[in-house]
């Protein structure tokens, strides 16, 4: 695992993450424990995460699997969901 630009802990899969070590944790709950994509919300989260990452500074959002794990349509909906606010010339730099 690398953490803040350094190897940090190197095992097994379950060695690394059944650490009670907070830095390995707080990794781990943040990459890889999520709630299951309902779809529901998807579409108004993206957008919310778009307008917040291009109003920091961003450029651009990696939405693979929310975008590719559900049909073509509403894939190709969400994605241009999100290029529609970086197209956006009022949401600025804030």
């Amino acid at each position: 695992m690398l953490a803040n630009g350094k190897f940090f802990r190197q095992g097994s899969f379950e060695e690394v993450f059944n650490s009670n070590d907070e830095l390995v944790r707080g990794f781990y709950d943040y990459n890889f424990i999520r709630e299951p994509a309902t779809g529901e919300s998807d579409l108004k989260e993206a957008v919310r995460t778009a307008i917040i990452n291009k109003r920091a500074g961003g450029t651009g959002l990696i939405s693979g699997r929310k975008a590719f794990q559900r049909s073509f349509e509403e894939g190709i909906k969400l994605l241009h969901a999100i290029q529609d606010v970086y197209l956006e010339n009022a949401i600025t730099i804030a």
